[in-house]
Formats: C-alpha cells, structure tokens, sequence
C-alpha cells in the first residue's frame, strides 16, 4: 500500500512548533482508498475512512461497505458514519469509523 497524499509520513519538526496536532495520511490499494487521521502526540487515531471501489465513486450498497471494512454497524468498539455524496444524498462515497 502506498501513500497517496503529497505530504510526508509524519509532520515535520516546523509544523509541529507551529502547533499541528493532527495528521492525517491516505493509501490506495485494490481501488480503495484509506485516510487515516490521527492525534500526534498521543498517536491515537481519530478516523479511519474508506471508499467505495465502485468506479464511480459512489454506492447505495451499505452491506458492501461494511464487509470491505470488516464491520459490524453495531461494534462497541467504534462508530461507522455513511459519508454521503455531495450531488446525490441517497448515495455514499465511503465510510468513517471513529474508535470509541
């Protein structure tokens, strides 16, 4: 898995002075993307998010998402979000999950 994002793996010394607290870096792998977004100093993730890998872009298929994630909507261990598409509300264009 790649990194896809422009930045660098980790803030540098400069952005951390100027007061980064959060990080946030995205993979593609399979035609999905992954961003992750995560707490610097604790190293804590504050979100996963995970695309659909249809072609485009966007899925009414809920089920699909959660098994590429291997999620259960309903896991004490986190909270999933359906990220809905901007020009169709009824679509989704991913999926958060957000560690509880």
């Amino acid at each position: 898995m790649k990194p896809y994002l422009t930045k660098t793996l980790e803030p540098t010394n400069e952005q951390i002075r100027l007061g980064v607290k959060d990080w946030d870096m995205g993979f593609t792998k399979d035609g999905k993307d992954l961003l992750i977004s995560y707490n610097i100093a604790t190293r804590k993730i504050n979100d996963l998010f995970i695309s659909t890998d249809d072609k485009s872009g966007k899925t009414k298929d809920k089920s699909h998402l959660l098994e590429m994630g291997n999620l259960k909507e309903n896991d004490p261990r986190y909270t999933i979000e359906f990220v809905k598409a901007l020009n169709n509300p009824s679509s989704f264009t991913g999926i958060k999950i957000i560690p509880n």
